[in-house]
């Protein structure tokens, strides 16, 4: 399995245990975690071909909020903007 999708699968799964109840992370204090818990796994030289700028883990972490956000987990603080902000439930 590649090893993005091991993040993502980890994120999901284990559903983030070190982010607690009602607080709120920006998107970037977030990548510094993941890529603190697995830093096997956070190459930010790998880019994204589709459209060569993106980091494909840091890509595969979104897809795990966006997962967990669907599940309840977690939500967006501010829905309608691109601001990266996100709760735990």
């Amino acid at each position: 399995m590649e090893k993005y999708r091991k993040i993502r699968r980890k994120l999901v799964e284990n559903q983030m245990p070190w982010w607690y109840s009602g607080i709120e992370m920006d998107l970037k204090m977030i990548y510094i975690i993941v890529s603190l818990i697995y830093p096997e796994w956070c190459d930010d030289a790998d880019i994204r071909h589709q459209d060569g700028y993106t980091i494909k883990w840091k890509h595969y972490t979104r897809f795990a909020l966006e997962d967990l956000r669907k599940t309840g987990v977690l939500k967006k603080v501010n829905p309608g903007k691109r601001d990266g902000r996100w709760v735990k439930i």
